[in-house]
């Protein structure tokens, strides 16, 4: 391997040096040689460009520049076109390039946050939605490692792995096979993910001129019947609602079930109700504003009491960067009541605390949470309830079988959908989500009897009613009819 002098970096893969003739010490002699390495290189390759050191000429080094320049373009189309074994022509070498320029992407956008939160960072998801993250590049790196890679090594060119510019579309096109292979419980939402990651590499080999288009592979067929998740029937939220309630009123967990002396016997343990309390109206408060449901760990998701307004005609929640959106869901007037029992259950607690949703006491050792943080999400509750009300999916079953809490935000857009007098574009942009999205996961009818059933007992009441609460507890139990005295 040569040894260079007077060593000048021209860019990332090329320098220009002088290297003397064989047992030459003349510091005035020697001759300008071009020094390349591109990934893939076992070693750098060195070309001379004729160009005479001359004791440091100006003029000869320029020269020698635009000769090493030259050199260069040759070698980096030779790259790029497959002529020459070992450049960056692999389309595994590209993704790796391509993985490492996100990850030092998330990193820039990390650093910048931290010293200027309220600002948008500097790198985005180019051809995609929001900025670099950590979770972000997770996911990608991820989809990547499982699913992309392992796809590249069954596609040849040659002796060797394929060559990006060479796959064709029709290999491309099976790249959703190759994922439902790999993992035949995929969604196609989650296929969908896998052939945004394999455009995102051709975007960046794009960029660096080693493709001259960005393809767009076959995507799975929509079944939407399949793969929408279950929606709630009035029926099920009725009793949803109704199983949530009895939890924290009739007491019964509140009740630690133990031995002692050889007999069964139970105390009171009101921290299970309190949870079941908040479980209760975090269910009305999902079913009444659309939102999404917060996302265990993601601190932008959360609830906050600054983000709520009450309005003369109801409420509004604004909702900073979910899903990357940024927009302020309406509040049902009949659901103002639920923040108002939030409020009140963290003053009767003395809680302190900026979130909706907070934790009464601090957690037990190894929860890792004090009272007033956030509860991140109410999982186990939910998971608990869908097996004792019969509501449960078998492990494995499709989307369209299981129910999460996203089926409140599609009941509640249902229910607006049903009333026939809505906008639509106001509806879309109350919940975050686009008219075609609206339209197409949400806007089914299945027959008049659903919909007479679906209109009753929405969020509104002829009888005029007040909220009450319980006297030894504070808890919110619903509503009263003024006239009557009965509770609702």
């Amino acid at each position: 391997m040569p040894k260079l002098e007077h060593i000048k970096p021209l860019n990332q893969n090329l320098s220009i040096g002088v290297q003397r003739g064989q047992g030459t010490k003349d510091p005035s002699k020697g001759v300008w040689t071009a020094r390349l390495w591109f990934a893939g290189y076992k070693s750098a390759r060195f070309k001379t460009t004729k160009v005479p050191y001359d004791n440091g000429s100006i003029s000869r080094r320029e020269e020698a520049e635009r000769i090493a320049y030259e050199i260069y373009g040759t070698y980096y189309n030779a790259a790029t076109t497959g002529e020459d074994d070992g450049t960056p022509k692999f389309a595994r070498v590209i993704t790796d390039e391509y993985l490492k320029e996100i990850e030092n992407h998330t990193e820039a956008n990390e650093t910048f946050l931290a010293q200027y939160p309220s600002l948008d960072p500097p790198y985005e998801v180019k051809g995609g939605r929001g900025y670099w993250d950590i979770k972000k590049l997770r996911n990608s790196t991820q989809i990547i490692n499982d699913y992309v890679l392992p796809f590249w090594k069954t596609l040849k060119a040659g002796r060797d792995e394929a060559e990006l510019h060479l796959i064709s579309p029709q290999q491309l096109d099976t790249f959703s096979d190759f994922m439902r292979e790999i993992n035949p419980t995929l969604s196609p939402s989650s296929i969908l993910k896998g052939i945004t990651e394999i455009r995102h590499v051709y975007r960046y080999a794009y960029r660096k001129g080693i493709v001259k288009s960005i393809p767009n592979p076959a995507r799975p067929k929509r079944q939407l019947d399949k793969r929408v998740r279950r929606e709630i029937t009035e029926s099920d939220y009725q009793r949803i609602i109704a199983y949530t309630r009895e939890r924290y009123l009739d007491g019964g967990i509140g009740k630690l079930t133990y031995w002692q002396d050889g007999e069964q016997k139970q105390k009171d343990v009101d921290t299970y109700r309190d949870y079941s309390y908040l479980f209760h109206l975090w269910i009305l408060v999902l079913a009444n504003t659309g939102i999404r449901s917060p996302t265990s760990g993601t601190e932008h998701t959360q609830m906050k009491w600054e983000h709520y307004v009450e309005t003369d005609e109801g409420g509004l929640l604004r909702r900073p960067k979910e899903k990357n959106h940024t927009y302020t869901a309406i509040v049902m007037p009949y659901a103002i009541e639920y923040f108002r029992a939030l409020r009140k259950f963290q003053e009767d607690r003395d809680i302190t605390s900026e979130y909706i949703f907070a934790h009464p006491q601090d957690g037990n050792k190894g929860q890792g949470w004090n009272k007033g943080d956030p509860i991140k999400n109410f999982a186990t509750q939910w998971r608990t309830m869908l097996v004792k009300l019969g509501l449960d999916a078998p492990k494995g079953a499709p989307q369209s079988q299981r129910i999460t809490p996203s089926a409140l935000r599609s009941f509640f857009i249902t229910h607006r959908l049903k009333d026939g007098s809505v906008n639509i574009h106001s509806l879309a942009l109350a919940t975050g989500t686009s008219y075609e999205e609206i339209m197409k996961a949400y806007y089914r009818f299945s027959t008049e009897a659903e919909y007479t059933q679906l209109s009753k007992g929405g969020y509104t009441t002829e009888k005029p009613t007040k909220p009450i609460f319980d006297k030894d507890t504070g808890y919110y139990v619903g509503r009263e009819d003024i006239v009557s005295g009965d509770a609702e």
